[in-house]
């Protein structure tokens, strides 16, 4: 993909590289900041989550919807780290002109399509069961709650 309207970094890099690893590397600090309290809810231990819960009327979209976001953010963080390395990689290597380049760009739509499916399914019907918090399986996902 050509991004030389975009402008280059120093003669050499292309912008929108720069930017993509910068934003890239942003939300990997953000996923890797809400790792250990992702694992702490995981295992049913009180969290920050649990703190925002007396205040859920609170969220723009209602309960139901702070509870699906509530459910969904373990599977976030784990499929999400896979997909930021390899978006870094992509943009670092400078694109798919190399064979690391290639590999990070198969890898990058790879972790992308498998972390959309996963979290759209935890989202909508509560399942795999694999990427939800033992605690929360028993609840309904968004269909059910949109149908029941």
């Amino acid at each position: 993909m050509d991004w030389s309207f975009a402008g280059e970094v120093l003669g050499v890099v292309p912008v929108a590289y720069v930017v993509g690893t910068l934003s890239a590397g942003v939300m990997l600090v953000a996923v890797l900041a809400m790792l250990p309290e992702s694992y702490k809810y995981w295992l049913g231990r009180p969290s920050r989550f649990d703190a925002y819960d007396a205040r859920m009327e609170l969220w723009p979209h209602g309960v139901t919807a702070w509870r699906i976001f509530r459910r969904s953010i373990t599977a976030l963080c784990l499929l999400g780290l896979p997909f930021l390395l390899s978006t870094m990689t992509f943009m670092i290597v400078g694109g798919g002109g190399t064979p690391v380049g290639a590999f990070a760009e198969s890898a990058l739509f790879a972790f992308g399509a498998i972390e959309s499916v996963g979290v759209i399914s935890v989202v909508l019907i509560n399942r795999p069961r694999l990427l939800v918090p033992p605690h929360l399986r028993d609840e309904p996902g968004l269909l059910a709650s949109w149908l029941g």
